[in-house]
């Protein structure tokens, strides 16, 4: 998930100082330094001593020992000549330990210092200094500082003109600000994302479909097809809902703009072919998940359910056998999943601060089911999938990997939390903080 979390905040799982520790230790002492391998070159020996003592000073920090950590990662930082990923290292210490302002402080004076440095090295530490000032609680200072960061998207090539957005948007909904501009851009993401090529069925498909389709087809691989039948039974039934009521209000739309004057053809077959693009992409989305569930129901057994759905595959135009070759594979549920519970947990919470909470619901909800699939396929032998997702990168560690995943489970468990707490459903927001709090989170702390 797009969220201000960084490469530089790493967290690896504490172990007991034995002989097996020391090996440990070795090996994420090379993992830190192969982290940074390509700085190394152009910083020199003493920096690489330098990242040698900095993955120590992590280590220490894991153990427990963070004052004595800190201490020594800014004697580094002091003797690195202003290294930005030390320096990054050091701020993420400072922000997690309740000294978000010291960290703030910490890049903004490398900032002033090096107006000439790469880009890269600029954008990262613009992406720590707005993650810091939001958990001091400065959303509008963050919301600067990461248009500052946007502004740079140009120069920068880490991150897709989409996730710019999306990030962007964010901030945007944390600051209470500019909120129709943000869900203007979300709508944008999920469009462009909607018309990606790869996904193509003769037409574009829904996102929301894609992203129920990836958590079913996740959670049949991990043979749990119940679970995967359910997810599509409930989005199946939504979308055969969604489709009639579109189609209905689209012939009384016809008919009404038809009986209008002055009549404007070319504006009315404009319109009509926006809506009906809608619809398009809906019905599409219908058919693939359709088309999964009459596999797995034949696989099940169940002859008349598959017969059932490839006879409403066909009366929405397409071949069942067709479509059944072209489903996602498990690398691209994955990708989906990490776009889902980014892009539409984004929109979901910008909603929510536009106190748009029936529209929010939708992306809130299968946001949480992305998440939530992900972590279930991260302690499964389906992980090696996962290591094939960019996004998740590969130089961390799976518990790393694996507490990011848990804590975006925890931030979209709270934005759903307030969605249901400001409309008065203060029992489902309850269910939610027992959710957080099972997760290892306080409900009531700043999460995000």
């Amino acid at each position: 998930m797009n969220r201000p979390e960084t490469p530089e905040d790493l967290q690896h799982a504490g172990v007991p100082k034995t002989l097996r520790q020391h090996l440990l230790q070795g090996a994420a002492i090379l993992a830190f330094t192969a982290l940074f391998a390509g700085p190394l070159i152009t910083y020199g020996c003493r920096g690489e001593v330098d990242r040698w003592r900095a993955a120590s000073a992590m280590l220490q920090y894991e153990n427990g020992e963070v004052a004595e950590a800190i201490a020594t990662m800014e004697q580094i930082v002091e003797d690195s000549d202003d290294e930005p990923s030390l320096i990054r290292s050091l701020a993420a210490m400072l922000r997690d330990t309740g000294r978000a302002g010291d960290a703030v402080d910490l890049c903004d004076k490398w900032l002033e210092k090096s107006s000439g440095a790469h880009p890269v090295d600029r954008a990262r530490m613009l992406e720590m200094k707005a993650s810091c000032q939001q958990m001091q609680g400065e959303a509008m200072s963050a919301l600067e500082t990461i248009k500052e960061l946007h502004s740079m998207a140009g120069s920068v090539s880490t991150a897709s003109p989409l996730a710019w957005l999306n990030d962007l948007a964010y901030y945007r909904a944390l600051a209470g600000t500019e909120l129709g501009q943000a869900e203007d851009d979300m709508n944008r993401v999920i469009e462009e994302n909607e018309s990606d090529p790869n996904w193509q069925v003769k037409r574009p498909v829904a996102f929301h479909a894609k992203t129920a389709l990836c958590a079913a087809i996740v959670l049949r691989d991990l043979d749990r097809a119940d679970e995967a039948i359910d997810v599509l039974d409930r989005w199946i039934n939504r979308y055969e809902d969604l489709g009639f009521e579109r189609e209905s209000r689209l012939v009384e739309w016809i008919y009404q703009s038809a009986t209008q004057f002055p009549f404007k053809p070319e504006v009315e077959k404009q319109l009509t072919a926006g809506r009906r693009e809608v619809i398009d992409r809906s019905n599409a989305g219908l058919a693939m998940m359709l088309t999964l569930r009459a596999l797995i129901a034949q696989s099940e057994g169940d002859t008349d359910r598959m017969e059932t759905d490839r006879i409403r595959i066909a009366s929405l135009g397409f071949e069942s056998e067709w479509l059944a070759e072209r489903l996602p594979t498990m690398p691209d549920c994955i990708v989906t999943l990490e776009e889902s519970q980014a892009y539409l947990d984004t929109r979901g919470y910008v909603r929510v601060m536009q106190k748009k909470y029936r529209l929010a619901m939708p992306d809130l909800n299968l946001a949480i089911l992305a998440s939530e699939t992900l972590a279930d396929a991260m302690n499964s032998p389906l992980f090696n999938s996962i290591e094939l997702s960019s996004s998740m990168g590969t130089n961390e560690s799976r518990d790393k990997r694996m507490q990011l995943v848990i804590k975006t489970q925890a931030i979209l468990l709270a934005h759903r939390m307030q969605a249901y707490q400001e409309s008065g459903r203060q029992d489902l927001a309850d269910r939610d903080a027992e959710q957080i709090r099972e997760l290892g989170f306080d409900p009531e702390e700043r999460l995000f």
